[in-house]
């Protein structure tokens, strides 16, 4: 058994990432802010002192560095917060990473493979660029897993994610409204967990690994097909967005056989993953 350490254990991907490697491993998940589980530990990644402390304490073998500013900021605030967050946090991973002989496992994004000219090339995408980047020089050895946008049942259901929008119109009853302009190859979030796995056991070669369906569907094509399961309305909106459509190679992707192997079968996996929270959906939403 491989002792795993995730950043950002308590967001919406590193909380499914901490739920699935428990499964098999013994994992530590770390958190800052958000700590709705009462076994994580806290750490500051902006801060190499809590890094190193943090890290030498439980000594692990892989670190999943899943810790970020998720979204393009839009403030000068947002903006200083995702500089500390995404370049010197990750700065701190890979030198204490590599005091202590651990593996990295990087959880990027399709973003930091756009093109300089597209308008989707904003700085978050430049920051993940940089992650790459910085995690390939982990002596020990690391994995950039790229997922593109991700849909799945997380633990933190609170998180203003793709998915998480879904379950609010399902248990909160909101207006289904979902843009139909911008198509991307969607990742199921149980096959980020399901690679960072392969990796540790072994089983993965390769320093990156793209992970996402082989189909390209705009949020509006989620929304309808797993809240047409519930009989809940769909309404379309064009919001206009000249996004680049980037599709990943996702040829080791398939080599690994992985459960779920198509869009069809995703959405399935989402539709009884949603049937499986009934009573469980967050009473602080409600």
């Amino acid at each position: 058994m491989k002792k795993i350490l995730v950043t950002g254990a308590s967001g919406y991907v590193g909380a499914r990432i901490y739920l699935d490697l428990q499964k098999k491993h013994e994992v530590v998940g770390t958190y800052f802010n958000s700590d709705f589980n009462d076994n994580l530990v806290k750490i500051d990644i902006t801060d190499l002192d809590s890094v190193r402390l943090v890290f030498k304490a439980h000594n692990p073998d892989f670190i999943v560095h899943v810790a970020a500013f998720p979204v393009s900021p839009q403030n000068d605030d947002q903006k200083k917060l995702m500089k500390e967050l995404n370049y010197k946090g990750v700065d701190n991973i890979v030198k204490v990473s590599n005091e202590i002989g651990a593996k990295v496992v990087f959880v990027s994004s399709a973003i930091a493979l756009t093109d300089s000219s597209s308008s989707a090339n904003d700085i978050y995408g430049q920051s993940k660029a940089y992650g790459e980047r910085e995690c390939k020089k982990i002596v020990a050895g690391s994995l950039i897993v790229r997922p593109h946008t991700v849909f799945g049942y997380s633990p933190n259901m609170t998180n203003d994610r793709s998915f998480n929008r879904i379950l609010k119109n399902i248990f909160l009853k909101t207006p289904a409204i979902y843009d139909t302009s911008w198509k991307f190859e969607p990742t199921y979030i149980g096959h980020i967990s399901a690679v960072i796995d392969k990796y540790i056991l072994g089983d993965i070669k390769t320093n990156v690994m793209n992970v996402a369906m082989d189909i390209l569907k705009s949020k509006y094509d989620l929304g309808f097909d797993i809240l047409s399961n519930f009989g809940i309305e769909v309404t379309p909106v064009d919001d206009k967005r000249a996004w680049a459509v980037t599709e990943l190679d996702l040829t080791d992707f398939y080599k690994l056989n992985l459960p779920i192997k198509n869009y069809d079968e995703m959405i399935s996996a989402m539709v009884k993953e949603i049937n499986q929270i009934g009573n469980n959906y967050p009473k602080e939403m409600n």
